[in-house]
């Protein structure tokens, strides 16, 4: 732009200089002469304050438009900003919200789950309309929940287990820690009926072994049916109950010296709540290996342990006894583990073959044990006025027997052995 006025101007000079060397023998200047350039010059002058007008004009524009770029930049960039701080908050407020959710839906249901046991009714005399214990009302909708059904658990008086009655102790012992009570007790239920199984008074333990009926009536029952705790008449009883999936079967009962006052069954519910499952599962386990007419371990657990024990490579004994001659199979079974209890001074595992044969794993100690008192065990028949002829046959395992059907065919044939001699007598297979 600056070159082309330029180059106008010079043009300009040209212009004058050519006419004033086409002129200079003519006058200096005439009147049309000073017309003339006085209007070019005028003419000039006005298109050059135009010229600088329009300049000024577009160069005050060209700065405004950069600082509204300027402005503009620094607004997106703050505006880019400001969404990036709010996705941010956005994204955090959703994980919270979610996290929340999370935890809100954990706590509902662990608050409906407790409150199942928190609340505790006075189950004698009992109204049409709930009662309210220590201020809290109870909780309509709970009663018309899906009752449990009874699962009967009275086999725990025949299993003689020491696993579960280990469970059973550390878990009153627990309880004991958590409430000041006179006695806590576990019972264990059959047909609408609870007996008491063991109980804590003190520091010592009492396991009962007679079915015993207890003092939980059919109202408590109801509330326990219902997953809900309940308190005796006089409130000086509390009992709570043991569900595993909707299977009512058991309680524990808590009875205090006086009625407690303020009584808070939120520290204890947890604890009976994963005692219930994982004892459940520990009994129903201990069903299934058991006979299910004796106390004794059944034939499918017994393979189970010959497996095993086929494999430790160990000096251990496989003991045969069969009953050969008895009027009550069962009754002689009992009596003969007794004798076998007596003679060992423990309680050995006991297996239940056939109908008329029991089986023991013995160490070499205990096997002579018992081979010395066959005598023993038949007077003690005779006592009972039992006819009773038994054989004993066994066979100690040997590292030739690879497979566990070689270490029971060798007790089955010293067994047969032993009813060819006659009865009451007893056989030892010897390896060669």
């Amino acid at each position: 732009m600056k070159k082309k006025y330029f180059l106008s101007f010079i043009l300009y000079f040209l212009l004058i200089f050519t006419h004033y060397a086409e002129s200079k023998n003519k006058p200096l200047v005439t009147q049309d002469e000073v017309t003339f350039w006085g209007f070019i010059f005028f003419a000039l002058s006005m298109g050059s304050l135009l010229l600088i007008v329009f300049l000024l004009s577009n160069l005050l524009s060209l700065g405004a438009k950069k600082e509204e770029n300027i402005v503009e930049n620094e607004g997106e960039q703050q505006s880019n900003e400001n969404w990036k701080e709010i996705l941010q908050e956005k994204k955090s407020s959703i994980k919270q919200n979610a996290l929340k959710t999370v935890i809100e839906k954990k706590k509902e249901e662990k608050i409906r789950d407790e409150e199942s046991f928190k609340k505790f009714v006075t189950a004698g005399n009992l109204s049409s309309s709930p009662e309210k214990i220590n201020g809290h009302p109870q909780d309509e909708q709970s009663l018309k929940r899906k009752n449990c059904e009874i699962y009967s658990s009275i086999k725990m008086f025949e299993l003689h287990s020491y696993e579960l009655d280990g469970i059973c102790k550390d878990f009153l012992l627990k309880m004991s820690g958590y409430v000041t009570c006179k006695s806590l007790n576990i019972y264990f239920c059959d047909n609408e009926q609870f007996y008491c199984y063991m109980e804590k008074s003190g520091t010592l333990f009492i396991k009962h072994e007679n079915f015993e009926k207890s003092d939980i009536t059919e109202e408590i029952i109801k509330y326990l049916k219902n997953k809900l705790g309940a308190f005796s008449s006089d409130h000086k009883d509390a009992f709570l109950p043991l569900i595993k999936d909707y299977k009512l079967f058991g309680a524990l009962k808590i009875q205090f010296s006086s009625p407690p006052s303020n009584f808070d069954i939120t520290p204890l519910w947890s604890e009976v709540k994963e005692f219930s499952q994982y004892f459940f599962q520990s009994m129903t386990y201990q069903f299934s290996i058991h006979d299910e007419e004796t106390p004794f371990y059944n034939i499918q657990h017994f393979h189970g342990i010959l497996n095993y024990r086929t494999t430790l490579n160990i000096p251990q004994n496989l003991t045969l006894i069969r009953v050969l001659k008895s009027k009550d199979n069962i009754k002689t079974f009992e009596i003969l583990a007794e004798c076998i209890r007596e003679i060992l001074a423990k309680k050995p595992e006991i297996y239940r073959i056939s109908d008329n044969v029991l089986g023991l794993f013995l160490t070499i100690e205990d096997r002579d044990k018992i081979v010395k008192s066959i005598n023993g065990i038949i007077s003690k028949f005779k006592k009972f006025s039992y006819d009773v002829e038994i054989c004993l046959g066994s066979a100690d395992y040997h590292s030739s027997m690879r497979f566990p059907h070689k270490w029971l065919e060798r007790a089955n044939q010293s067994l047969s052995e032993a009813i060819d001699f006659g009865p009451n007598n007893y056989k030892l297979f010897v390896e060669k």
